[in-house]
């Protein structure tokens, strides 16, 4: 190879591989993982390929020109006026809310957890709070952070299941 990386699609053409699935893949890999251990190529990141340090920026103003695009192809504007300045307002005041409320009552692995997952007050609150009553823990104690984090995580996982056989049903 003479110190030259390849890519998966190269290495697969050069060692006689048609098409570069699976095993091509792994082989690719692993040659770029060795070279890299070897010293022969360095790591890149970000900062190293052209526009890396401000690719933020460049996606920010590509996202908003194609909005403009299309908002004046169909001759709509997007909500940018009163509707999303007041759905947004009682949005900030419930999020800050809801943080400031739930937090200390779930811990702060449970209220990771809870937020990550969603549906707070239908399903996860009362499943913490059920479970916290149960073992007799009170709030702001290493057991209810305990407690709460591992019936979040249980009612995290039973939701997964309802959805994976209610989408198993639907599929015959």
């Amino acid at each position: 190879m003479g110190g030259k990386l390849l890519g998966s699609g190269q290495y697969a053409r050069r060692h006689g591989g048609g098409s570069c699935r699976g095993t091509c893949l792994r082989r690719a890999k692993y040659e770029r993982t060795k070279q890299f251990k070897l010293g022969k190529i360095q790591q890149t990141d970000s900062h190293n390929r052209p526009h890396g340090k401000h690719r933020r920026a460049y996606n920010a103003c590509g996202r908003s020109l194609s909005y403009r695009k299309i908002s004046r192809r169909h001759a709509r504007p997007f909500g940018h006026g009163k509707g999303l300045l007041s759905v947004g307002i009682i949005w900030f005041v419930s999020s800050i809310a809801e943080f400031l409320i739930y937090t200390p009552m779930l811990g702060s692995g449970g209220g990771y957890l809870a937020f990550i997952t969603g549906n707070l007050i239908n399903m996860k609150i009362p499943c913490a709070v059920n479970a916290r009553d149960m073992v007799g823990a009170k709030t702001g104690t290493k057991e209810n952070e305990i407690i709460s984090t591992l019936s979040i995580a249980t009612s995290s996982l039973v939701t997964i299941l309802v959805l994976a056989v209610g989408v198993a049903i639907l599929t015959r």
